[in-house]
């Protein structure tokens, strides 16, 4: 900043009038940290900083949100009103570290592209970074808990400080070094039980606080003057190493060993001959920012939370807020009140009734307080941070009819008073006032964030980012539930919440398994970048299959993994539930209650028939040319050989794809099963009599309703065909099977949803359950898969899930859900109205999004989610679907073991993802085109580059304005034409 010379004459006579401080050590008074979240103070205080998470639930209605904070007005009020305990809240909101903060969150997504070797992904997640981080605001919330000497007893203070003097007798001179002499023992217990109530306090009122490590406090006041120190940053302690310094670079006294020793605590938050003061402006440049710190001399008068405020700041606007709280029978207060006595001018009355006033507060119980508010803002030029604190005043004497005004004293002083934990002397204009009119002012009501890391990140209401992970130890289920009626994003939120599960975290660097059973063609192209962004080695590991009933997509859900004769317990369960909703009559919930047994029984018995023990079937040339040519290719003659002793020598040969085919013939099938039904005296003898259906006995009803079915699904006939072993990701789109409309839609569906369930999820339900079924050969190769396959995480998707119906399977899914955790299992399931969620179902939701306001009735809604009008009134509001740009309101519910958040949420895309999972019709229609041309990973960054968040308005245009009435017919194949011309040039 240039100053004339007036004003650096100006500037020495306010310094001597005033006692300007520019040495930190003026200002800094925590002296030493004498444990991992104490520190001491030059005077024997100790402090510990506690940083606020968040809030569970938000509730920005005042007289609710207060009484929420009862407990912890509750557990602190006694501490402060007795004058041992002060506190110091600050809201620190940066600016310009946003796009880190984005970095930070995909960087494991990120790395694990990297390390499955994706080509073109950092693209993704470079617009990701520059979308994002334009959408967000980086704060915290940290809480300085001071406890002063007020307490000991004079025999106390004064036998602990002829300890703590002859201790000090003992250790070098080291005035500018870290202190290194405790305080008195027994402030330490009542220190930390107070940190413990506070946070206990916190915890109570539905806010999560945790105290912090003491690099992390030293990091949280320095960060505000560094803002480069990285988040790891650590400080020089007595207990860690550092280098000496030289004599000559450490100054002081000649017998001063300080060059020798750890650097003291207010060098190292503040760092020295790195500050100028400017008391004409009331500016401060410490490093390469400017600071300047106004009061808020009267508070909010209005009752206002600090949301109204926290929310409408501007994003480029970096400030601090800060709050101190303290007892009011401080020297202040008595001095006041000794003043008030006198005989003074009659304006001194009004000091007398404030007096009044507190006094009657202590009688009737009311805790009382000194409360100062002050605001500090910063730039790295001086017109910039007028601005901002011309632009602040403005909105702060607009919070609840505020008054600020300008300080006129040492700028460097009220900056470090400000910053939580450097001063046990707070700066600002102290009023009185009750405590529970205060505490409802300060930032404890900002949005809780759980997850640090992910590849999907929400916008949490104030603009913070908002990382969301499938899955967290902390979770009891890891199921969940996704509510949005047509047009309110469910589908691309499914396919982001896939997307970031493929990149999660895994164990052993494993690609996680995803499972997506789909109703339209949304997440094709999700499907196709990814395989053709991965390396040719693991393309095959991403499948997208439009799924029809004929014999080309003919599935077996009695194939049994390699070498097993027979299925486990809990393929056994698949199969069963299945079966039950095939033979199920349209328009019924469920059929006899016997008949899963009877069917359990007769499958049983159709595996044991084809097995080694009893009639395996022999291999015949010419029924699968496929595997006879391969065989004849290795030169292996299986004339007179059963099926299952080919899977066997072909797996000891380590042909393992060629053993798994083989065992295709092998196994049952639903014909086989049928034939057991006919032939099994046992079967027949144990349920003859047992009426079914229409009179009809069991075992005739079953035999007829699953020969009927092989007519009317294909697919369930005969040998498996549709090849998904290899897969990773796989998307069944069921768009031209599962239909709805009448009872034999609903069942059609519903029998397609259970068979798409089987298909995606093969490889998944592998568990030491199986070992029951492992002949001896292969139990060396089974214990290894299991033990890798219960690793990969796993995602299972249903969209549409309500037009399952069969409650047979249902119960089967119930069960996956509850018992996930086995199988490293994420459920998610999406619908559109909550009805479709039962109560059972919803107690087993880990996390549910609710992304339209018409998916249930507002009492249904409200009851549903527990919400609190406030932000039952945002669901109404903002619950309305996607706004461009800006993405989709949602409203999330995350139940922990230990707590339930409710945040309220914006689901926001970025240009490249928006293009991989629109499902648009005319984008779409677009994307085929310009993909036919170009590669698909190519055709993706064209159009998110080109076109953004869609091209219908382009499209429209052209179709009404364009001079051409050829272009005119067909906008979309010259928008194609023209999108990939300009980017072939371009790359040219």
């Amino acid at each position: 900043m240039n100053l004339s010379i007036a004003g650096a004459v100006e500037n020495l006579i306010r310094l001597y009038i005033n006692g300007t401080k520019t040495d930190p050590d003026q200002v800094v008074d925590i002296d030493a940290a004498i444990g991992q979240h104490t520190f001491v103070s030059k005077d024997g205080f100790l402090m510990s900083i506690v940083k606020v998470n968040g809030r569970q639930s938000e509730d920005n209605h005042y007289h609710s949100y207060n009484a929420s904070l009862r407990p912890f007005m509750s557990k602190i009020s006694a501490g402060i009103k007795d004058g041992v305990h002060s506190i110091h809240v600050t809201y620190v909101k940066e600016v310009g570290g946003e796009a880190d903060l984005v970095k930070a969150s995909i960087a494991g997504a990120r790395e694990k592209a990297r390390n499955y070797e994706f080509e073109g992904m950092e693209d993704l997640f470079d617009d990701q970074v520059k979308f994002i981080s334009k959408q967000i605001i980086e704060e915290d919330v940290f809480l300085a808990v001071w406890t002063n000497t007020s307490f000991l007893r004079p025999r106390q203070i004064a036998q602990e400080k002829s300890e703590i003097a002859e201790a000090k007798k003992e250790l070098p001179i080291a005035d500018d070094a870290h202190g290194l002499v405790d305080t008195y023992s027994h402030m330490k217990v009542k220190h930390e039980n107070y940190v413990e109530a506070v946070i206990d306090g916190l915890a109570a009122s539905g806010v999560q606080a945790d105290v912090v490590d003491r690099d992390q406090a030293m990091l949280s006041m320095a960060q505000v003057i560094y803002p480069f120190l990285g988040a790891g940053f650590q400080f020089i302690f007595p207990d860690r190493e550092t280098y000496p310094k030289a004599k000559a670079h450490a100054g002081g006294l000649e017998d001063d060993a300080s060059h020798l020793l750890w650097d003291s605590v207010s060098s190292q938050i503040i760092r020295e001959d790195d500050i100028d003061v400017d008391l004409t402006e009331g500016v401060v440049r410490v490093g390469d920012r400017y600071f300047s710190t106004f009061e808020v001399k009267n508070p909010p008068r209005n009752l206002v939370l600090f949301n109204a405020i926290g929310d409408v700041i501007k994003s480029d606007v970096p400030c601090m807020f800060s709050f101190a709280i303290s007892s009011a029978s401080s020297f202040t207060f008595f001095w006041k009140k000794l003043l008030s006595t006198l005989p003074v001018p009659a304006s001194n009355k009004r000091i007398k009734k404030s007096i009044q006033a507190v006094s009657l507060l202590k009688e009737v119980g009311e805790p009382d307080v000194e409360y100062k508010v002050s605001v500090t803002t910063w730039s790295q030029d001086s017109e910039t941070l007028f601005e901002n604190r011309d632009y602040l005043k403005g909105e702060v004497s607009s919070w609840g009819n505020s008054v600020v005004r300008n300080y006129r004293g040492c700028p460097f002083d009220a900056l470090a008073s400000s910053i939580q934990g450097m001063n046990y002397k707070t700066f600002g204009s102290t009023v009185y006032a009750p405590l529970s009119g205060v505490l409802a002012q300060l930032p404890f009501g900002r949005r809780l964030r759980f997850w640090r890391r992910s590849a999907l990140n929400f916008v949490g209401n104030g603009d913070v980012i908002y990382p969301y992970a499938v899955q967290s130890s902390e979770q009891k289920f890891w199921n969940i539930g996704v509510c949005a009626t047509m047009g309110s994003g469910k589908s691309v939120l499914l396919q982001n919440i896939a997307f970031s599960h493929l990149f999660g975290e895994t164990i052993g660097g494993e690609m996680p398994m995803v499972g997506y059973i789909d109703n339209g063609f949304s997440a094709k192209t999700m499907v196709e970048t990814l395989a053709a962004m991965a390396p040719k080695n693991k393309k095959h590991l991403f499948k997208h299959i439009t799924y029809e009933n004929n014999k080309k997509f003919a599935y077996n859900i009695f194939d049994t993994q390699i070498g097993c004769r027979y299925a486990d317990s809990d393929q056994m369960n698949q199969i069963i539930s299945t079966l039950v909703g095939i033979i199920t009559p349209a328009g019924e919930e469920k059929v006899h209650g016997d008949a899963a047994n009877l069917l359990r029984k007769v499958v049983k018995e159709a595996y044991f028939t084809l097995s080694d023990k009893e009639k395996p079937r022999y291999y015949r040339e010419g029924r699968a040319p496929k595997l006879d040519a391969s065989l004849k290719k290795i030169g292996y003659d299986a004339t007179g050989k059963t099926y299952w002793e080919i899977v066997d020598d072909l797996f000891d040969q380590k042909r393992l794809v060629m053993a798994e085919f083989a065992q295709r013939f092998a196994v049952p099938s639903i014909q086989d099963v049928i034939q057991q039904l006919t032939i099994s005296d046992t079967v027949n003898n144990s349920y003859k009599g047992i009426v079914a259906y229409n009179n009809e006995e069991l075992v005739p009803y079953v035999r007829r309703a699953l020969m009927e079915a092989i007519e009317k699904y294909p697919v369930f006939s005969g040998v498996t065909v549709l090849d998904v072993n290899m897969a990773r990701f796989i998307v069944l789109d069921l768009d031209r099977v599962a239909k709805s409309g009448n009872a034999e839609m609903d069942k059609d569906s519903s029998v397609f949803y259970a068979l798409a369930r089987f298909i995606v999820s093969n490889n998944m339900f592998i568990s030491s359950t199986l070992m029951e079924v492992v002949p001896e050969k292969y139990k060396v190769y089974h214990h290894k898969r299991i033990d890798l396959v219960k690793s990969i995480p796993k995602l299972l998707v249903y969209d549409e899930y309500h037009r399952l119906k069969s409650p047979t399977v249902i119960s089967q899914i119930k069960r996956e859900m509850r018992e996930g955790r086995k199988w490293s299992l994420i459920n998610v399931f999406a619908s559109q109205l909550l009805q479709d969620f039962d109560e059972s179902m919803q107690n087993l939701l880990s996390t549910t999004f609710l992304m339209s306001n018409d998916a249930g009735s507002k009492e249904e809604i409200k009851s549903t989610f527990a919400l609190n009008e406030d932000t039952m009134n945002y669901v109404m509001s903002e619950l309305t679907g996607p706004k461009g740009a800006r993405g989709a309101s949602i409203v999330g519910l995350f139940k922990f073991k230990k707590a339930t958040l409710i945040q309220r949420l914006r689901f926001v895309l970025y240009p490249y993802m928006y293009w991989m999972t629109t499902s648009d019709a005319i984008d779409n229609s677009l994307k085929q085109k310009v993909m036919a041309k170009l590669p698909v990973s190519e055709a993706i960054q064209a159009l998110s580059s080109s076109y953004g968040f869609g091209s219908r308005k382009v499209y429209e245009n052209i179709s009404e304005t364009h001079p051409d009435p050829e272009v005119k017919r067909d906008p979309i194949q010259f928008m194609a034409d023209s999108l990939v011309s300009g980017y072939l040039s371009m790359k040219s």
